[in-house]
């Protein structure tokens, strides 16, 4: 999104769905009531047929054998501060909320025979639901699969929930995407609006792109904020491309170099000269 802004790129925007795609319904899910709602809706849906991922932050915990989850019987709210490890979540679910239902479990740390093994499985619909942490995060197509838990959602960057949430809404059944989370930090807190808010991507990524900043365009480093003191890149795009073609058509005449232009010139060096050394490489 930077590069394209500054013009180093390109911008074609595609706004229709794949054919048949739905968009997905996502909810921020924080009291204890609406977790007793969210899973009630959840097992409803399973026993229609439909497939769940519930996906974690962790792979595993220190957590014992009786530590509580926030999905157990009781639903306990406090529960969702702690850390949730797919080891413990997978045990808990096949105990409690979930132990009518298939569930397997997948992560990074898996011998790689069995992890393809259990996601066979699961598309060839002999699971349920499944487990697991952001293994799933591409690459995973499984268009029955319409139902996604987010444990601990403040945990994700707001590109990582989108990719997540991307593995559902594969189908022609309606998805929904419930993110788990009690943070009250306000960059957690925009982050999961603009989850609930959109499920275009262009539109997270614009709102990521605020969040986290865009780096440093003429180095390596990938982000934090522009040197900009009152201009914004993404609210102020317009003038931005307006100034970028007036850049490009200048420098394209060939009369950048005329004496008319070495003010302009040496201002551009004086600012940016010691970040151009790396642009010219290549």
């Amino acid at each position: 999104l930077c590069l394209t802004q500054f013009g180093d790129l390109d911008l074609t925007v595609i706004k229709d769905r794949p054919q048949g795609r739905q968009p997905v319904m996502t909810s921020r899910i924080q009291s204890a009531a609406a977790q007793r709602k969210a899973w009630s809706f959840l097992q409803d849906q399973l026993r229609e047929g439909r497939q769940l991922y519930v996906v974690c932050p962790l792979v595993s915990g220190k957590s014992g054998e009786d530590d509580e989850l926030p999905f157990a019987e009781e639903f306990e709210p406090d529960a969702m501060s702690g850390p949730q490890a797919a080891e413990d979540v997978v045990r808990t679910l096949r105990e409690t909320t979930l132990k009518n239902f298939r569930v397997g479990l997948v992560h990074g740390q898996m011998d790689r025979k069995i992890r393809a093994e259990t996601m066979d499985a699961f598309r060839e619909r002999e699971l349920d639901v499944l487990v697991s942490t952001t293994v799933i995060e591409v690459g995973v197509d499984v268009p029955n699969a319409t139902l996604m838990v987010i444990l601990q959602a403040e945990q994700f960057g707001l590109s990582q929930l989108h990719q997540l949430r991307g593995r559902v809404a594969r189908g022609r059944f309606r998805s929904y995407c419930f993110l788990f989370s009690n943070a009250d930090s306000a960059e957690a807190n925009v982050r999961l609006t603009a989850m609930e808010r959109s499920d275009d991507g262009f539109e997270v990524a614009e709102t990521d792109f605020s969040l986290r900043g865009p780096g440093n365009v003429l180095g390596t480093r990938q982000h934090g904020t522009l040197p900009l003191r009152v201009a914004d890149i993404v609210r102020d795009s317009k003038l931005l491309i307006a100034a970028r073609d007036e850049a490009f058509s200048l420098v394209r005449s060939g009369e950048f170099d005329e004496p008319k232009y070495a003010a302009l010139k040496t201002s551009v060096l004086e600012r940016f000269g010691d970040s151009l050394d790396l642009p010219r490489t290549g």
